[in-house]
């Protein structure tokens, strides 16, 4: 393979071809981003449950997160059956055995399954490590479809260009990687912001050295089907709105609604007739509530009242 390092140029240098296809990839990658994004939250249990704002009543008990963890388990024993165990060759391996262990590629397949299990799609690139920052000399990595796509030609059967992303820790994007037919083109981003070529790899190939790991592929749906199924994402919905009335009934319902007639005012205030707390009124003073007690101011004569009327509404 020809290798050079031409200096920095930016995205004006790539051919009128590699433009469109560029920002076919970047556009494709961003339509899809948000389902795939839903998607993933919904395996880590961190999405967001709709709500029809009747049982449950308006306030913070809206904005208690209830998880389930269905959707999750139910991927992760998918994946458990379809780890990566072993394999075996009779012939040449052609050094494939040495960039299975370099890249940990056990440990890799299984990630990438999840992944393809979640969203339908992940991938598989190849291409050439940086041996000076102690990569191998063939780098295999799985790829997200957070931050890899494809353009796939369906008469072929094979991709016709691929992108795939690096992000930093705060999410913004510091390098990104174009895969062609003959050649591989890396592209970094600069202190200034911009994108610029780093590096133009001519593999010659004729194909992509990217592969998609597509979960229940048929020819209607040629990306694949996510595991999280509309039947699924309804029933893991339905099990955390179940439990979020549950919280909901423990939080308002298990203190009794009462209701009291004919009482002392004094009941509910302390000693410094400031009103006393609605929860020490429940719990403490009306399990008994003493007779008023009246004052006539001209007399000063103190009169006991009749004892206090006490009710409970129904918790439903």
């Amino acid at each position: 393979m020809k290798n050079y390092a031409p200096p920095l140029l930016g995205l004006h240098s790539l051919s009128d071809d590699e433009k469109v296809a560029y920002a076919r990839l970047r556009r494709q990658l961003r339509d899809v981003q948000k389902v795939n994004m839903e998607r993933i939250q919904l395996f880590e249990g961190s999405n967001k449950v709709r709500h029809l704002d009747i049982a449950i009543p308006p306030g913070p008990l809206q904005d208690l997160q209830t998880v389930t963890g269905w959707a999750g388990t139910g991927i992760e024993v998918l994946a458990e059956r379809l780890s990566w165990d072993n394999w075996t060759s009779s012939g040449d391996l052609m050094d494939l055995d040495v960039a299975y262990r370099e890249n940990y590629l056990d440990d890799e397949s299984d990630k990438t399954i999840i992944d393809a299990l979640i969203c339908g799609t992940s991938f598989i690139t190849t291409g050439k490590g940086d041996s000076a920052n102690g990569e191998p000399e063939i780098l295999v990595t799985g790829e997200s479809p957070l931050d890899c796509t494809m353009l796939w030609d369906s008469r072929a059967r094979r991709g016709t260009a691929a992108l795939s992303r690096t992000l930093d820790a705060l999410g913004r994007v510091t390098m990104e990687t174009f895969y062609l037919l003959k050649e591989t083109i890396t592209l970094e981003r600069t202190d200034d912001g911009r994108m610029v070529i780093r590096d133009r790899d001519h593999h010659g190939f004729n194909r992509l050295p990217v592969a998609r790991l597509v979960n229940r592929g048929r020819t209607s749906r040629g990306w694949g089907r996510s595991e999280l199924t509309p039947a699924v994402r309804y029933f893991n919905d339905a099990a955390a709105r179940t439990l979020l009335g549950k919280e909901a009934n423990r939080e308002f319902y298990t203190t009794p609604q009462r209701w009291i007639m004919g009482a002392d005012m004094e009941m509910f205030t302390d000693e410094n007739g400031d009103l006393v707390s609605a929860w020490q009124t429940i719990a403490g003073h009306m399990l008994a509530a003493p007779n008023p007690v009246y004052e006539d101011e001209e007399t000063n004569e103190r009169t006991v009242g009749d004892a206090p009327t006490v009710g409970q509404f129904s918790p439903a």
